[in-house]
């Protein structure tokens, strides 16, 4: 599945959907899979917020796609709670294991495939209709944002923007006395209303 068409009302377009070539449709969604995947990757900084924010993320997902009746991506989701909420028994601060490269990668991919198969409309015949992008930004905000805050930051200081530092939203809120529980838990909490509202937007 690619981006194909996308739904565009929240701007107000007189068609309501924006039709892509089949060049640019598989540029966008190669875009937004490498993307994505890059963005959950660089919130892995403390314990237990990446397996945390998935979580919240597939929940999101399973609710959104059990309510449309598309309970292939429904079962998915609920897979993908489960090796969560295994994985942050033992990930939450202070944890006894880490998630790594490969296990960030994997969540970040299936956020990603997810986020579009989720907001995608399916008609009686299992035709794929138009991807409702904005839905999938909204619900993915926080790392794709922290993502492009950290690149801009990057290159305004003439650095890379894959130089390692820590100027990612986790750690701009530690530098504010919080504890790592308490700067995990403010994260999730941002991710819950965003992805109620994405939910909401339906």
């Amino acid at each position: 599945m690619n981006l194909k068409t996308l739904d565009v009302n929240f701007l107000n377009f007189d068609s309501g959907e924006l039709f892509l070539s089949s060049t640019l449709s598989y540029l966008l969604t190669f875009l937004w899979l490498v993307g994505v995947t890059n963005a959950i990757n660089w919130i892995d900084g403390l314990d237990g917020l990446l397996a945390g924010v998935a979580l919240i993320n597939f929940f999101g997902m399973a609710i959104i796609s059990f309510s449309q009746g598309e309970f292939s991506i429904f079962y998915l989701s609920l897979s993908l709670i489960g090796c969560c909420v295994g994985f942050l028994k033992y990930n939450f601060y202070p944890s006894k294991i880490f998630m790594g490269d490969s296990g960030s990668y994997f969540l970040g991919f299936s956020l990603a495939a997810l986020s579009i198969m989720t907001f995608t409309e399916i008609n009686n015949a299992n035709i794929f209709g138009a991807i409702s992008i904005h839905k999938s930004f909204i619900l993915l905000s926080v790392p794709i944002l922290d993502m492009f805050y950290v690149i801009c930051l990057r290159l305004f200081r003439g650095k890379s923007p894959f130089y390692p530092d820590r100027s990612h939203l986790q750690f701009r809120i530690l530098r504010k006395r919080m504890s790592v529980v308490s700067t995990v838990s403010i994260i999730y909490a941002l991710v819950i209303i965003l992805t109620i509202i994405a939910f909401m937007m339906k």
